[in-house]
């Protein structure tokens, strides 16, 4: 497992090397950090680009010696537009994971956490942890689930995650009757809502009982109302980390899954972990 670490020079940043080390360090990986220098595109002092990389290759190896006292770290200096060049970097290495915090400040590597995070949401080539608030712990783990096989994605990391804790699956039901694709004779709204709460049920226990494991404890939660908000709310009792996809199809699906993922991760009380471009596959502990 290979997790790769953006970092702009700031404490905000930083705060995401903690878990980083604790996942590399659990599943027997690796750790790359990274900073982008931006460079302005007026330069008045000829000397200022040398300055600043040697200030930040400086600011590299000290964190890396940092974390080489628990997992083995590489460092990569590089230069360009930030979110590209982490996504080009990420392809480079072919990272499993890259974990990072949402809202850091600008520092000497003159790049906002904040909308680097967004871009690497919607065009990272791998599984991308955002935080937001300090993490105590990854024991209670929450799933969001949409019925669908590409959110099932989410599930055996999440599995692996909550060895030792808790792992909770939420279905949110936001039922439109007239869009119900449901077959047979047509049903009354009643009938129509008592069908896909029923289904839902059968879905949500159909999951349970493939990730059934004595090594945590399991729980589902059938919520009705607005995705993102149900999630919010459920991930506000006790929960240490969220876990959705958004490995969607179209631009339908993109605008939908997109605005829930995006509003979660923005708003979420613990680090989100958002499946996609390709599955986290993490060994067992």
């Amino acid at each position: 497992m290979k997790i790769l670490v953006p970092l702009d020079a700031s404490t905000t940043a930083e705060a995401a090397l903690p878990l980083a080390v604790k996942l590399a360090h659990r599943f027997g990986g690796s750790i790359v950090l990274t900073t982008v220098l931006e460079l302005p595109s007026i330069v008045t002092d000829p000397n200022l680009p040398q300055q600043q990389q040697q200030w930040l290759e400086t600011y590299l190896d000290d964190r890396r010696c940092e974390v080489e006292a628990h997992v083995s770290c590489r460092v990569r200096l590089e230069r360009g537009h930030s979110a590209s060049t982490l996504i080009r970097l990420a392809q480079e290495e072919e990272v499993d994971l890259i974990v990072l915090t949402s809202h850091g400040r600008s520092g000497p590597g003159r790049w906002l956490m904040g909308s680097v995070s967004d871009k690497l949401m919607r065009g990272a080539p791998c599984p991308v942890l955002i935080m937001r608030a300090p993490w105590a712990s990854l024991e209670r783990v929450l799933v969001a689930l949409d019925g669908t096989p590409h959110a099932e994605a989410s599930l055996a990391p999440a599995a692996a995650l909550a060895r030792g804790g808790r792992l909770t699956l939420i279905r949110v039901q936001d039922f439109h009757p007239q869009s119900y694709p449901g077959p047979g004779p047509m049903l009354g709204e009643n009938a129509l809502i008592e069908r896909s709460e029923a289904n839902a049920k059968d879905y949500l226990n159909h999951c349970s009982e493939r990730l059934s494991s004595p090594t945590y404890q399991m729980e589902t939660l059938l919520r009705h109302g607005s995705a993102a908000s149900e999630i919010l709310d459920a991930a506000s009792h006790d929960t240490d980390l969220i876990v959705l996809t958004s490995q969607v199809k179209n631009w339908a699906e993109r605008a939908f899954f997109g605005s829930v993922a995006e509003r979660v991760i923005h708003h979420a009380p613990c680090p989100v972990l958002l499946i996609r471009g390709k599955e986290l596959h993490l060994p067992s502990t």
